[in-house]
């Protein structure tokens, strides 16, 4: 028992908290009655978590880690990344996904959109409020892009950490959204509407019938069985249909999946088979999935312009 109490004394000293409470764990597995080294591993971990706690960071989000129980807030505090940005670097990319929540401690972020060879400026970021939000609790790739304006220092919570924290602490994931939702005062969307931004380069179509999709293997071949959809609407460059799934990861899992789509119309039994990649996937009620799936290739308008098919 001894060389685990030294081992936890070390993790906790450098930092290690995960180890050095697992090991803990152990600890307490292994022999229950050892009380003197249970109880001192725990003090000596919460001493050198205080050691390591960065205040002015708990100061700037301090309406946050008020709302969190104790041992909520310790836990989500040591699941983030502390980094520093240089000037220009992009964080969050158009049209990519995005497993990080950020914390904005100092400096400017901008928020970009781009469309062809235009570059639209659509707002600020600064300390106190957070950026990637609406891609990291739903299900979908990034509108536009965030890149530092100048010397940033954040803090970052990745997806796998946000998973074991949901699962420990109940209601947190409602608590932390909550939070991060009433600090953004404007949508991107709603700010591309304002400035008269179109996203769409081509008309889309009303559309029914049945599409079936395989997910395509790191070399290249297709699944076996393919997971299926119903058609909603249709354009030149891609399509959107809808699944049915109880699981919200595995609707999730889609996202950013290069994939082959066959697809059939069921009023004019137009068939086709395009390979694309699924771009974003949208929670609706009752286990439903809106997925938004772009061609890799173009379809002629002449072919998607059926009788079964009605401009939107």
């Amino acid at each position: 028992m001894t060389l685990i109490f030294e081992m936890i004394v070390n993790y906790a000293n450098a930092k290690q908290f995960d180890r050095a409470e697992k090991l803990r764990e152990r600890l307490i597995e292994l022999d229950p009655m050892a009380l003197n080294e249970i109880a001192n591993s725990a003090e000596i971990i919460e001493r050198e978590k205080s050691k390591a706690i960065d205040f002015n960071h708990k100061k700037i989000w301090n309406r946050l880690y008020y709302q969190f129980a104790d041992e909520e807030a310790s836990a989500f505090y040591f699941a983030l990344k502390k980094v520093r940005v240089l000037p220009g670097k992009m964080i969050i990319q158009q049209g990519k996904l995005n497993n990080k929540l950020f914390f904005i401690d100092q400096g400017i972020l901008k928020v970009v959109y781009s469309k062809g060879d235009h570059e639209f400026f659509l707002k600020n970021i600064i300390s106190g409020e957070t950026s990637g939000r609406r891609t990291f609790f739903s299900i979908s790739v990034a509108t536009a892009s965030v890149i530092s304006v100048e010397h940033i220092k954040l803090y970052f919570l990745e997806r796998e950490k946000y998973t074991k924290l949901v699962k420990k602490f109940v209601g947190f994931d409602r608590k932390l959204e909550h939070f991060c939702r009433k600090l953004v005062k404007d949508e991107i969307e709603d700010i591309l509407k304002k400035k008269k931004i179109e996203r769409r380069y081509h008309n889309r179509y009303k559309a029914s019938g049945k599409a079936a999709i395989y997910i395509l293997d790191s070399k290249g071949q297709p699944s076996k069985i393919p997971f299926y959809g119903r058609l909603e609407d249709l354009s030149e460059r891609g399509l959107s249909f809808r699944i049915k799934s109880p699981n919200r990861e595995t609707a999730r899992s889609y996202l950013g999946r290069v994939a082959v789509l066959k697809m059939i119309s069921n009023k004019t039994g137009v068939k086709m088979a395009k390979k694309g990649i699924v771009l974003s996937v949208y929670s609706q009620l009752f286990n439903n999935y809106s997925i938004s799936f772009k061609f890799a290739k173009p379809t002629p308008s002449v072919k998607i312009q059926t009788p079964a098919l009605q401009k939107r």
